[in-house]
């Protein structure tokens, strides 16, 4: 089980301001997985959207875009963190995380 964000890259300078990044999952249209974001550990964390060939809930390809809804990138360092968590085993809900740093200018 993992998640990567793919785009941007890890220690890049990017735009301040809204921001698209996307990711891949291990998620399959055969197992129950979600996959969602934040910036900079703000909370709750956000739903991604799911763009895998298995359709709406297939997260091993996703997108989301960092907007004033949630947050914008602001100038310096912004920690963008990717979290999948799989449901299949109620008793052993499993997470693992990726996380990048980016430079707002």
């Amino acid at each position: 089980m993992g998640v990567k964000i793919m785009s941007p890259i890890a220690n890049t300078t990017v735009p301040a301001g809204q921001l698209t990044i996307n990711g891949i999952s291990s998620d399959t249209p055969k197992t129950n997985c979600k996959v969602f974001v934040d910036w900079n550990d703000v909370k709750p964390m956000q739903n991604v959207t799911a763009n895998g060939p298995g359709g709406i809930n297939d997260y091993s390809n996703w997108t989301f875009v960092y907007t004033e809804k949630y947050h914008t990138l602001t100038s310096g360092i912004n920690e963008l963190t990717s979290k999948i968590t799989c449901f299949d085993n109620p008793s052993n809900i499993t997470s693992k995380f990726y996380t990048v740093n980016v430079t707002g200018k």
